[in-house]
């Protein structure tokens, strides 16, 4: 069974939608795309501006991992809203402050916008549609019943786009935080 001449060159132009779509991904508008695991060291107290309200993943020295929303960074403690804790006796969810000696590593990821969300959604959609409708119209006129097939060959494409979209929105990194400079000794 073939598909008909417009159903395969529909393919072909979903294929270089496609195509287009990964290469618009990388350039990100003018803006350096994020690189995956980039790391920064930095001083606590340059820590509050960047992180406060991202999201971030913890694990500390006792073993315990963390994740949740940073709330803020006080000279003695980061106060995360815990989502999720390896040790809830300890660390229990909700707003818990961990103490400034714990923190040695920090992952944030922080949402950029959904601008590639909706471009992705679209696209993906469009590609599933563009092989999706012929199918359709072929499983018809042939009495075939694809009514699964054709939704599948439709939503797949339109699920992909959306989850490649939010990721291209977030900004990932990990910040080691540098212990703090010792204090000079006093003179006698």
């Amino acid at each position: 069974m073939r598909l008909p001449l417009l159903a395969r060159r529909m393919v072909a132009v979903a294929a270089a939608a496609l195509s287009l779509f990964q290469s618009g991904l990388a350039s990100s508008q003018g803006k350096p795309a994020p690189v995956p695991g980039k790391h920064y060291r930095m001083q606590w107290d340059d820590l509050g501006p960047l992180i406060t309200g991202a999201q971030a993943d913890l694990k500390l020295p006792n073993g315990a991992r963390l994740r949740g929303k940073v709330q803020t960074v006080t000279p003695g403690a980061l106060v995360l809203q815990v989502t999720k804790t390896s040790d809830r006796r300890a660390y229990p969810k909700g707003v818990t402050p961990i103490p400034r000696e714990e923190v040695s590593q920090i992952r944030i990821t922080k949402q950029r916008g959904h601008g590639w969300l909706v471009v992705g959604t679209a696209i993906g959609a469009a590609i599933g549609l563009v092989v999706g409708v012929p199918l359709a119209v072929y499983a018809a006129n042939e009495g075939a019943k694809w009514a699964g097939l054709v939704a599948g060959v439709i939503a797949v494409p339109t699920a992909v786009g959306l989850l490649a979209g939010r990721s291209v929105d977030k900004d990932r990194m990990v910040i080691t935080v540098e212990p703090p400079a010792p204090m000079p000794a006093k003179a006698p």
